[in-house]
């Protein structure tokens, strides 16, 4: 018996089939797909009205492809290579689900065990799945609007349209990279300025040249790099500055106007 590969919710008692291959017609994220597999977990586990936690979930295409829909179920790899994997990921969803599994030792393989054994699997995937819903209805889905508008509003902040202000901070990084890829933005963000919650002061990031990687697509000038305050201002000849890191990937001003002149003097050094 093995009920996590076995891709359907039983009605009086786990299944004791596995799934031969992916479903025909499988589309990895698709809305359709979330769709079957929400109703069929809402009919199962009493949770049907807490999956409709936010009607713009439903609208927006991203979301479903940033929800993970057991691509091991559906016979998807992970990765395009006929290598095998340096090392085997036990601790995911899949591994813990299919640990609650019976042990083969167990003397009491009654279909009733069978059904405790599939409850706490059914309450471990359904806790996790909602847990992503709420995370990108009430974070995702928000930080995704911000990052949209205030990308759209880019111009209004510097002619060279490299410079993003954040109204409100937020997660903007992976939003502002798969954003500027779809709408083909050219010439890509540089600088992404926000406010620091805590301090109050402002603060001016260098975008980095892609998700994963450290470096930045053009780092704050070498020369303010490592200096903090009054040093940092005279150096720069812009009052209010509270320090740039050694690396230049960011830098802090008392100001807002004082962290835009930062960004503009590091566009403009060559």
């Amino acid at each position: 018996m093995n009920w996590w590969k076995g891709g359907g919710v039983p009605s009086g008692r786990a299944p004791n089939r596995v799934m031969e291959g992916p479903p025909s017609g499988c589309v990895p994220g698709s809305l359709q797909k979330l769709h079957k597999a929400l109703g069929k977990f809402g009919r199962h586990s009493g949770l049907k009205s807490k999956c409709r936690l936010h009607d713009s979930v439903e609208r927006d295409p991203r979301y479903f492809s940033e929800v993970a829909i057991d691509a091991i179920d559906n016979g998807i790899n992970q990765y395009e290579t006929d290598q095998p994997p340096k090392y085997v990921n036990n601790t995911g969803l899949s591994s813990r689900v299919g640990r609650l599994n019976l042990d083969w030792m167990d003397p009491d393989q009654s279909a009733e065990k069978e059904n405790e054994a599939f409850q706490r699997a059914m309450m471990l995937a359904g806790g996790e799945f909602l847990e992503r819903v709420r995370f990108h209805a009430k974070s995702w889905l928000p930080a995704l609007s911000i990052v949209m508008e205030c990308l759209a509003a880019r111009r209004e902040i510097d002619p060279s349209g490299e410079i993003m202000v954040l109204n409100k901070f937020c997660p903007w990084k992976l939003h502002l990279f798969e954003l500027e890829e779809e709408l083909k933005i050219n010439p890509p963000i540089k600088y992404v300025i926000y406010q620091d919650d805590r301090s109050k002061n402002w603060r001016v990031q260098a975008v980095a040249v892609s998700p994963d990687n450290f470096e930045s697509r053009k780092p704050l000038p070498l020369p303010w790099r490592g200096l903090r305050d009054e040093e940092l201002s005279k150096e720069s000849g812009i009052p209010g500055c509270v320090f740039v890191h050694i690396s230049g990937f960011i830098g802090g001003n008392q100001s807002y106007d004082g962290t835009l002149a930062m960004a503009r003097a590091s566009l403009n050094n060559f």
